[in-house]
């Protein structure tokens, strides 16, 4: 997850749930970018799979 505004945690709880108890056959991480070390962001910006639908708010 990466926005332009402050995530509160409640508001990945319903993400996190849905995530839990989907069929998809990975394990998938919900991770708040904008508290990740640059390491983890460079690895996402790099090699990660944006979800369909979802918008892609890299930071340039």
């Amino acid at each position: 997850m990466q926005s332009s505004r402050e995530i509160p945690i409640a508001e990945t709880v319903e993400p996190r749930e849905e995530i839990k108890a989907s069929t998809l056959p990975y394990h998938v991480d919900l991770v708040n970018l904008d508290r990740a070390s640059p390491a983890l962001v460079k690895k996402v910006e790099d090699d990660g799979i944006l979800w369909k639908g979802c918008e892609n708010e890299w930071k340039t």
